[in-house]
């Protein structure tokens, strides 16, 4: 709604319900190899969900001569709800031969049950003003106010404010400079708020699990809380700095733009180890447990021309980042998180491991391999076992040997877009990359065990009298020395480049295609073509959300290849 040519006011509802059935009927007989006969068995599963948003705005927009005022307020409340109810037993009955009942009372024995209920609400009322005289001085203010129902009564509201500014240096009479036709300086601070954790992660739950006998015959059903959580969880922030300008060159053929920021995350909310001792079972709890900060570099580059019928774009951008631990929560100054360690004052999650030597090639490299005393570091080693550094001195190789060795978040990231077109055909190619930091290959150091029945590589080059030069050691089953997942074996260069995107496409002119068409266009567009990379898993380019390991490769599913055809039609 449109009201005095100044406001326009904009309302939004949306609503989502769903629901399911399932069922699950497991025929009588021999199930598991090598154990008994499995009775037949029924599941039932019933599950509900609901969602819906409700959005309001007021926007103000007015010029008065030079100045220009764009305003807007507005709420915006979401609601979502899910709940499933299951049911199973056992021996179901049957009609006739081979012909099962498919109702849960049809069955005689080992009833189960169970239920669950997730709820999730979100309200916020936020407010932006901008402000632009003569497109030359630019303010923008925003403020914003939300409340989360994933906290708790008392920690569910967060105000998250910011504020920018530019100078178009350009645009004043004193600045007289022919070869640049554009210079635009700009900051900005910010805060930002995260709320990105589970429905329930603050609330303590009680399950009806241990059970005692009183007396004869008498059994009474007790309740323990299965999970330790911390009732006191509260937003998740960032404040952002931003510092930088964008400048055009050339008659506009040639943008720059760059920016120094610094970004302090605070209060980061993320699972925690505990001590198994705590007696916790329910996975590790979240907390908000560190203070980072981010510094670096953002760039963009950009050059675009036309040479007769020939147009051309080249950008390249990149961004720099250096990390380092404020401060850890609980008033710990390190915590390990398998094989990382992070301490206050050093990157997040750096690799922590016991470095190796590559392998023993025979006998005398066993009996070379000796601390300053002269003693045997490895005394139980053979020719084709992985030689460990003893790094502590101590003569043995323990837990105390571990080494930083390089980082989990990359350091450098580059994007390179390019674009081409000549009479109706048009090409497009994107690159991605990112360097300077160190995969941990988890696949591999499965595949690679032999202390149990495990599978094994295909292309496993194991040490052999035969083969003493061999890349990997000796496989010795039901023997842990060689694959103990704290060495750095596994840990590889994690820099790639990879082909993202390539589309080629041909629009054909207005005499072909006559006039029942404005425009018609051929394409074809291929994803992730290559990738060069050193790294041997199966793409260097995943996604671990676990801060604390970022770059440790639990076996996800590669980034498929993919190649799409298509027509694009105007009438």
């Amino acid at each position: 709604i449109e009201l005095f040519k100044m406001f326009k006011y904009r309302f939004n509802v949306g609503f989502d319900q769903s629901s399911d059935q399932h069922m699950n009927l497991r025929k009588e007989g021999n199930w598991t190899y090598n154990q008994p006969y499995d009775p037949s068995s029924l599941n039932k599963n019933m599950a509900r969900s609901s969602s819906m948003v409700y959005d309001n705005t007021l926007e103000f927009n007015k010029q008065f001569k030079k100045h220009t005022i764009n305003a807007v307020i507005g709420t915006s409340f979401s609601d979502s709800y899910y709940t499933q109810l299951w049911g199973t037993k056992n021996n179901v009955l049957m009609m006739g031969t081979g012909q099962y009942f498919e109702q849960l009372d049809a069955a005689l024995d080992g009833a189960k049950t169970g239920s669950f209920m997730d709820k999730e609400k979100m309200f916020s009322v936020f407010g932006r003003a901008n402000y632009n005289y003569a497109d030359k001085y630019l303010f923008s203010v925003t403020l914003r106010h939300d409340t989360s129902s994933k906290f708790s009564p008392d920690n569910r509201s967060g105000f998250f404010p910011s504020i920018s500014g530019a100078w178009r240096i350009s645009q004043e009479k004193f600045f007289n400079v022919s070869w640049i036709d554009d210079l635009k300086i700009r900051a900005n601070y910010g805060v930002l708020g995260s709320s990105n954790i589970g429905v329930w992660d603050w609330v303590p739950f009680i399950n009806m699990f241990p059970q005692a006998i009183f007396g004869p015959d008498a059994l009474q059903p007790g309740m323990t809380q299965v999970k330790l959580v911390n009732t006191d969880l509260k937003w998740e922030e960032q404040h952002q700095m931003n510092a930088g300008f964008d400048i055009l060159l050339l008659d506009r053929r040639l943008e720059i733009s760059a920016d120094y920021f610094i970004k302090d995350a605070r209060d980061v909310l993320t699972p925690m180890e505990i001590l198994m001792s705590t007696g916790n079972n329910g996975g590790n709890p979240v907390v908000n447990a560190a203070s980072l900060r981010n510094t670096g570099i953002d760039f963009s580059v950009t050059w675009r021309d036309r040479v007769g019928d020939f147009n051309y774009n080249v950008n390249v951008n990149g961004s720099y980042l250096r990390n380092k631990i404020k401060k850890l929560g609980y008033d710990r100054t390190e915590f390990s998180q398998w094989n990382t360690k992070s301490i206050v004052g050093r990157p997040i999650g750096e690799w922590y491991l016991i470095k190796t030597d590559g392998l023993f090639r025979n006998d005398q490299d066993v009996l070379n391999h000796v601390d300053k005393n002269g003693n045997l570091i490895q005394p139980n080693a053979k020719p084709g076992d992985v030689k460990f550094i003893d790094a502590n001195g101590d003569g043995m190789i323990t837990d105390a040997d571990r080494q930083y060795c390089g980082q989990t978040i990359p350091k450098f990231q580059l994007g390179i877009n390019m674009g081409f077109e000549y009479k109706g055909l048009d090409l497009m190619m994107q690159f991605t990359g990112a360097f300077g930091h160190k995969i941990f290959n988890g696949p591999r150091s499965g595949f690679d065990r032999f202390d149990d029945n495990s599978n094994y590589r295909a292309d496993y080059d194991p040490w052999t009298p035969e083969n003493p030069m061999a890349k990997d050691p000796r496989p010795i089953y039901g023997d842990a020395r060689n694959v103990r997942g704290d060495q750095d074996r596994w840990l590889e260069n994690g820099n790639y480049v990879r082909l993202a995107q390539l589309a080629i496409g041909y629009s054909f002119p207005k005499s072909l295609i006559g006039k029942q068409f404005s425009q018609l266009r051929l394409f074809v567009n291929a994803q992730n073509l290559f990738t060069i990379t050193k790294y041997t898993g199966l793409d260097p380019e995943f996604m671990n959300s676990n801060i604390f390991e970022r770059s440790y490769d639990f076996g996800a599913y590669p980034n498929p290849k993919a190649v799409t055809f298509g027509a694009q039609v105007t009438f």
